[in-house]
Order: structure tokens, then C-alpha cells, then sequence
């Protein structure tokens, strides 16, 4: 299997390096960089200015600065912030953490809902429980994520029952390692909450719609008609048949939720990678801003990879030639 997901791996090479040169393109094509800011200040010599463009390359043609900022990466090194004085690895580390655990803990809530509900909902189709959690669905899917995460901050400002922004309380560091996971369970529950609404419809839908039809199969009339206890029925052979569509949707459900967390982050000042980037953006620091972006590029293909590797372990007689 993994031989087989090698040339996959290979394949995403080239689409990592047209995406991080289109976004090094995109950077350069704005006005300025990060030293610009500093020419308004009077009290720093425009010669010192010129020497630190001098000094870390800026002054040169973008394709220069681009390659040489690719043969550093080749070398572990993913360059130098201006804002925090500190090499961009050093930085990005914790945030690439929180960016992660919002998005596995948004993931875990939608599948816990979403695969109950669904199957639910395909063993008594057309009934009235089938019909309202459609309507509820419908209007879900409908609601985006920047609307919700406004909403929570006002639930949460009305009601103080949440943490309005922020991973953990200001005293963290001076909490048992008990009191400070409930703490950061705490803060984190709202975000995923809302992060976690548009993928639970989609996979509910999903797994309501493939569960039906392969209900509706012969094999499935055949095990009924042999005697098979109905709960086995639903899970050895109806359930299996209908994860593959629900296994490739997880590729795109991976970007899904990384936009959307970049998108939370930003609203509920979650400390994850979108806020780092979108702070990095305002201040036009431009390595943090590619190394912000080459991680969330790799966290997104590893997620297709990661589809791809579980589709060919559900059912062997896919090829990954063929996905």
C-alpha cells in the first residue's frame, strides 16, 4: 500500500512548489515590505533601512529572493521574521499545534454527530424525524462560518458561560497539568463547536444518502432474506459499502476545516497558523507568511494522502492509480 501511495507523495511535489511560488508572486506584487513601515519613522537613518534590506536580500528581483528562500527551505530553514526577531520555525511551531488540535477536535464533534444521525435517519427514511433533521440541515448548510463564529462571540459576551477568544487563562503556567487541560478544553469547545456545524451536515448528508442507497442494493435483500441479524446487516455489509464515497469526501473536508479554522482563528482569536498568517499579512512579513503557508499546504495534502491511504485499506480493490 505504501509503495503504492509513493508516487502520489512524489506527485504532490510539484503542486507544493507552484503553490508556494504563486504565493510568493502574490506577496511581492503588493507595495513595499516590512521595512517600508520603518521609512515613515524619522528617527531610523535611511541608511540603516537600506543596509537590512541589503542584508536579508529584499533589494533583489523576487525569483532571486524565491530560490534562495527554497534552498534554505531544503535546509530546515524556513527564514527569518522581521516582526518577532526570530527564526520562522521557532515560531510557527505551537501555532501549527493549536491550528491542529481546533481542526482534529472540530472533526471528532461532526463525526460523532453526523454518523449517528445519518444512519438514523437511512434505516427510517421518509419518517418524521428523517424530514426534520433534513429541514435543520438545510437551514445549517445555508448559515456560514463567519455568522456563526459572530454568534457565538455574542452568546458567549451575553451569557459568560464561555471564554470570549484566547487558547488559556492568564495564569496557565501556575496550573496542575489537570486544571490547565480543563482549561484548554474550555476555551476550545466554543470554537469547534463552530467550526465543527458545516462538516457534520455534510457528512450527516452524505452518510444518510450512500446508507439509503446501498440499503436499496440485492446483497443487502439477499442477507435479509438469509436471516441475518439487521444490526449486523447495517454494519458488516451496508456500512462498509457505503464509507468509500464518505472516505473521499475526508480529502476535501480537510481543506474545508483548514479555511474555516483559518477563518475562526481569526474571528475568536484562537492562537492557531490563520491568525498567525493574517497578523504576518498585515505587517508584510514575508517569510513568516511563506512558511505559514508551505504548512498549510503540506496539512492539506497529507489530509488527501490520508484519504487516499484509508479508501485503499476499506476496500483493497481500489488501486491508488485509479483515485
Amino acid at each position: 500500500m505504501f509503495s503504492r501511495l509513493m508516487p502520489r507523495m512524489f506527485a504532490s511535489i510539484p503542486l507544493l512548489f507552484g503553490v508556494t511560488l504563486l504565493s510568493f508572486l502574490l506577496m511581492h506584487t503588493a507595495q513595499g515590505d516590512f521595512l517600508s513601515s520603518m521609512q515613515l519613522n524619522p528617527q531610523i537613518d535611511p541608511a540603516t533601512i537600506e543596509a537590512a534590506r541589503t542584508k536579508f536580500g529584499l533589494n533583489q528581483p523576487w525569483y532571486v529572493q524565491y530560490f534562495k528562500w527554497i534552498a534554505q527551505i531544503s535546509r530546515g530553514n524556513f527564514g527569518y521574521s522581521f516582526a518577532y526577531q526570530r527564526p520562522v520555525i521557532e515560531i510557527i511551531g505551537s501555532y501549527v499545534v493549536n491550528t491542529l488540535l481546533l481542526s482534529v477536535a472540530a472533526l471528532l464533534l461532526a463525526l460523532i454527530v453526523a454518523f449517528p444521525l445519518g444512519i438514523l435517519c437511512a434505516v427510517k427514511r421518509n419518517s418524521w424525524i428523517d424530514r426534520a433533521l433534513h429541514l435543520v440541515s438545510s437551514v445549517g448548510v445555508s448559515l456560514p462560518t463567519l455568522l456563526l463564529a459572530l454568534f457565538a462571540i455574542l452568546f458567549a459576551a451575553k451569557t459568560g458561560w464561555f471564554p470570549i477568544g484566547g487558547r488559556e487563562r492568564l495564569d496557565a503556567a501556575e496550573l496542575g497539568w489537570f486544571d490547565r487541560g480543563r482549561d484548554l478544553l474550555y476555551h476550545l469547545v466554543l470554537p469547534a463547536l463552530v467550526l465543527a456545524v458545516n462538516p457534520a451536515i455534510i457528512y450527516f448528508r452524505q452518510t444518510r444518502n450512500n446508507l439509503s442507497s446501498v440499503l436499496d442494493d440485492p446483497f443487502i435483500m439477499t442477507a435479509r432474506a438469509k436471516g441475518l441479524h439487521p444490526l449486523r446487516i447495517l454494519l458488516s455489509h451496508a456500512m462498509r459499502n457505503a464509507l468509500n464515497p464518505l472516505i473521499s469526501l475526508f480529502g476535501f473536508s480537510v481543506a474545508n476545516l483548514l479555511n474555516g479554522a483559518f477563518l475562526v482563528e481569526i474571528i475568536m482569536s484562537w492562537p492557531g497558523l490563520g491568525r498567525l498568517t493574517y497578523e504576518a499579512l498585515l505587517s508584510r512579513d514575508l517569510y513568516l507568511v511563506m512558511g505559514s503557508l508551505t504548512l498549510a499546504s503540506l496539512m492539506l495534502i497529507g489530509g488527501n494522502l490520508l484519504a487516499d491511504f484509508l479508501m485503499t485499506w476499506n476496500d483493497p480493490r481500489i488501486k491508488i492509480s485509479s483515485i
